[in-house]
């Protein structure tokens, strides 16, 4: 009872403070008292949840794993076999997320039991991120031969992922990730490492980019029909909705798909489309739905991302036209200039898109991968243009996977998805192509919330040569930071806790050993 005691005591000081303001007031109160009372309700949500994981638990504890049933809700691939996420069910109505893991693939929306035995989590670092993504533990199982689960979608996505063959090439690899959602392909090929090194992971994780790569084709096609616009609209929603569906739904797809849903709502109800207001409301209903989601690491990236590039995009490319467009034009090369002048705005545009993601999801990524790409501006810039004309042409082969017509298509987008990688491995070989930063999440957190208030409250106006003058003294900063690291820091052994064995490094300069 106790969450329902928390939640009628917010609604009561919200209702309370609503009537005490005064009108002028009222447009404020209005954003203030709805936040306060979802986040009551969020926590009243966590609240009931966590105690019906806790008695889950507990049965675990208690009762045999062969009379639980488990349904597969997300699967993936492990050095060791197949770990998928599933929701356990007891006969008396106790359910509860765990790890189950197991030798052979289990496909997603299976329904299956077995014998085996459960672990609750731990106190360490890895039981803590399962707590938070509402988790409660692992079963190492012996699975029985599931029932027939509903896998149409599952099937399609196998028959396309097999006509791609992303074994044979980095291309197809990389065409499976991002069309189909099955990444394993690429973490055998090393190509995970090489995308997280140039900070372009995001071009392959199922967001908002390939939805609106999918629109775009769609809209193409629609627009030589006779439906109308609300029709339209329902037709995008629906392919959307299955695409997200055949990628496997990870969690940013479906924020991205529900933000479109209710982008495209308001233009059906007559009103404005409201980026920040989509993804505000899209973040709250999925916490409340499932207060795990905001353990997710990929929850967090992709909602920080989008409320970033709604508050900073327009700002960030202000800032580097400021900074790089040039002042005073040749009467000679005006024309050329009048030409060039579009393309320079829309790089100019993307860099700032690039930089305002990173810096926004900087706490989230260097507390969990303790990694910074320094080259991902350019390494985005580059390659995000052959990507969407490899994304358009890999939709339209998975789209006639069947027909004749899929065979050169595909060809030509795993050829453009074999020079992106090409690209991306010579960039990430640069030296600083990403460095170790290790920061506590919460303190991080709380200094890009206070930096991001500051900039909306003052909204600085930039001028070119105080803005060169801090960024090249910046510049030398971690130039000297980095050469004292890197060619004078004095010689060291350290004697590292591997758990068994011996493994000492011995580091001098630039040089090291690892015994």
């Amino acid at each position: 009872m106790e969450p329902l005691v928390a939640v009628g005591v917010a609604v009561a000081a919200c209702v309370g403070a609503w009537l005490s303001l005064r009108s002028r007031l009222v447009q404020v109160a209005r954003s203030v008292v709805l936040v306060a009372l979802c986040a009551a309700l969020a926590v009243a949500s966590c609240g009931v949840r966590g105690r019906l994981s806790a008695d889950a638990v507990a049965r675990f504890g208690s009762s045999a794993v062969s009379t639980w049933s488990f349904e597969v809700v997300v699967d993936s691939k492990t050095e060791t076999g197949w770990r998928s996420r599933a929701r356990a069910r007891d006969g008396e109505g106790h359910a509860c997320d765990v790890w189950l893991q197991a030798k052979d693939a289990i496909a997603r929306g299976s329904v299956v039991s077995g014998v085996g035995r459960f672990s609750a989590n731990g106190d360490d670092e890895w039981g803590e991120a399962n707590r938070r993504a509402g988790v409660a533990g692992s079963v190492s199982t012996s699975i029985r031969p599931p029932g027939e689960p509903l896998r149409s979608l599952e099937a399609l996505r196998d028959a396309v992922v097999r006509r791609l063959s992303p074994d044979e090439s980095d291309g197809g690899a990389v065409l499976a990730g991002s069309v189909c959602g099955e990444r394993e392909h690429m973490r055998d090929r090393g190509l995970t490492d090489v995308f997280a090194t140039c900070g372009v992971a995001h071009l392959v994780a199922v967001s908002g980019s390939h939805l609106a790569i999918l629109t775009s084709l769609l809209s193409v096609a629609l627009g030589r029909t006779r439906l109308g616009p609300r029709a339209r609209l329902l037709v995008l929603l629906a392919a959307g909705g299955l695409f997200v569906l055949f990628c496997g739904a990870p969690l940013s797809a479906v924020r991205a798909w529900a933000m479109s849903t209710v982008a495209f709502g308001s233009l059906l109800a007559g009103r404005r489309a409201h980026a920040l207001s989509s993804v505000c409301v899209v973040a709250l209903c999925m916490a409340l739905l499932d207060p795990g989601v905001s353990g997710s690491v990929a929850f967090e990236l992709s909602v920080a991302s989008v409320v970033g590039l709604c508050l900073f995009s327009s700002y960030g490319a202000y800032v580097l036209e400021a900074l790089l467009a040039p002042r005073h034009v040749p009467r000679g090369l005006a024309r050329v200039a009048a030409r060039v002048r579009p393309r320079s705005q829309a790089l100019r545009q993307a860099l700032a898109a690039t930089m305002v993601c990173q810096a926004a999801t900087l706490p989230v990524t260097c507390a969990t991968f303790g990694q910074l790409s320094l080259v991902a501006p350019v390494a985005n810039a580059l390659v995000a243009p052959a990507f969407a004309l490899m994304m358009g042409a890999g939709m339209v082969g998975a789209a006639l996977f069947w027909t004749p017509v899929a065979g050169p298509v595909l060809w030509v987008a795993e050829r453009v998805g074999d020079g992106c990688v090409l690209a991306l491995s010579q960039i990430a070989r640069l030296p600083l192509a990403s460095v170790r930063l290790k920061v506590d999440e919460g303190p991080a957190l709380v200094a890009l919330l206070g930096a991001s208030a500051l900039l909306l409250v003052t909204w600085p106006r930039v001028r070119r040569r105080p803005l060169a003058l801090g960024l090249g003294v910046c510049a030398l900063v971690l130039v000297g930071w980095l050469a004292r690291w890197r060619l004078f820091a004095p010689a060291r052994v350290c004697v590292l806790d591997v758990g068994q064995g011996d493994a000492i490094l011995v580091q001098d300069g630039a040089s090291a050993v690892l015994v």
